[in-house]
């Protein structure tokens, strides 16, 4: 009686149950769960891989070879100002010094008929019978080794002048290609020396 009543009342209220929830299996053919058998390629593959790895473990690591030493080639420098007395020579003396303490191997020339780069270094220029002036007028049969004096300090060389240089603007205006003649004379010591510094007069001439 209860139930009947109960059943009624449920139906009067509109109560439907709820549908079974649906459970959706995968279904996996059992040909994919099994483990494909690999390729003869893949196989090839790792066997080749396998000797290696055992070949690179049997082998000692090549001691690294040592850098070879660079070639010497010099970095020139001009010091160069039109105005006297700026310290043109003080640098150069200084910065040629430094360098040589240093242990760069270092040629000082003094382009300036004045010479005072030439007498800070204790040269007497004036008795010279041959200078970097003969260097640049006579190029075809002097070499600028000829003139260089050699070791004035520990690594440091000196190309000296004197006042003839003064004359050698004059003699190398006709001279063709005259703005290169100190270039290639440069050339030919410059696997020599790590610097090259050149003490410029004052003055915006050729020199």
């Amino acid at each position: 009686m209860l139930t009947r009543l109960y059943e009624r009342l449920k139906e009067f209220l509109g109560y439907r149950p709820s549908p079974p929830e649906r459970t959706t299996e995968l279904k996996v053919p059992k040909s994919d769960l099994e483990q494909k058998p690999d390729y003869p390629s893949q196989i090839a593959a790792r066997e080749r891989y396998r000797l290696s790895r055992r070949d690179l473990a049997a082998k000692p690591s090549p001691t690294p070879s040592l850098p070879k030493e660079a070639k010497r080639w010099a970095r020139i420098i001009a010091i160069a100002n039109q105005k006297g007395g700026v310290g043109k020579t003080t640098t150069a003396i200084n910065l040629g010094a430094g360098l040589a303490e240093l242990g760069r191997k270092t040629l000082l020339i003094d382009l300036d008929p004045q010479a005072a780069l030439s007498i800070g270094f204790g040269i007497n220029s004036y008795e010279l019978e041959e200078t970097i002036y003969n260097v640049l007028v006579e190029s075809d049969s002097i070499g600028l080794e000829s003139v260089i004096h050699y070791e004035i300090r520990h690594n440091l060389d000196v190309a000296p002048s004197n006042i003839d240089l003064a004359a050698a603007e004059m003699e190398l205006v006709a001279a063709i290609g005259r703005e290169y003649i100190l270039k290639e004379i440069l050339e030919s010591v410059r696997e020599r020396y790590d610097y090259i510094l050149i003490d410029c007069p004052p003055s915006l001439s050729l020199l």
